[in-house]
């Protein structure tokens, strides 16, 4: 497992009951990145579950904090994370706040790890993906936008929660454009009726379009679980 890193992403606090099955050595690959010091909560008297540092993202050296501002969210992160070369394993990967790590999951996972596949908790196709963006199948000229600008298609599915775990030079490889792609993008966000999480939506959809395009393989792993509510 020391060939991974799993970035744990949070907005308010870390919520210690997600990680509590998991053995010493599965902790070990947890990092924990706080985003948004605007949403917070006592930032600075919060604790690892595995006594590591939090990761502020606003301290990363390679810092636009107009992403946040503008709502980008995990989006945002992901691009912060990955253009510092934080992470020094040979793969890694995004969590949410809200994912449960059951026993043997961490173990699972990195035993899942090869070079050209991707693991994920959930996959969809691309009508899925739009289906089930903010606004549907009226964002779809958005993402074959996307399309043509991201590395072409090489798998038929796409992991889905700003979440794969994959070979770390692959979110290298895809981030420059990514973020053109994204910024692009932004432009038609923001707008009058649009809910404050819309653009977060998009990036989830772009990164999962971007992953599309340097994966041999897409796997699903079920004993990571999305709560959703917690």
């Amino acid at each position: 497992m020391d060939q991974l890193t799993i970035f744990v992403i949070f907005h308010k606090k870390i919520y210690d009951h997600m990680y509590k099955d998991l053995d010493p050595d599965e902790l070990s690959v947890l990092r924990f990145v706080a985003a948004n010091p605007a949403t917070l909560e006592n930032i600075d008297e919060q604790k690892t579950p595995n006594g590591t540092e939090i990761i502020k993202e606003w301290e990363l050296e390679k810092y636009d904090q107009t992403l946040q501002k503008n709502n980008w969210w995990i989006g945002g992160v992901v691009h912060h994370v990955v253009s510092n070369d934080v992470c020094k394993t040979k793969y890694m990967g995004f969590a949410q706040h809200d994912f449960r790590f059951t026993k043997g999951s961490v173990r699972n996972l990195a035993s899942m790890m090869n070079e050209g596949r991707g693991v994920c908790l959930r996959a969809m196709d691309f009508k899925r993906l739009v289906e089930t963006s903010t606004f549907g199948m009226y964002e779809f000229e958005l993402y074959t936008y996307a399309l043509t600008q991201l590395p072409k298609l090489r798998i038929p599915t796409f992991p889905i929660y700003h979440s794969c775990f994959m070979e770390t030079y692959k979110y290298r490889l895809l981030i420059d454009g990514l973020m053109k792609v994204d910024k692009y993008l932004y432009q038609f966000h923001n707008k009058p009726g649009d809910p404050i999480y819309r653009f977060a939506i998009t990036s989830e959809r772009t990164l999962a379009l971007a992953i599309g395009g340097v994966l041999d393989e897409l796997l699903e792993i079920k004993d990571i679980i999305h709560e959703e509510k917690i």
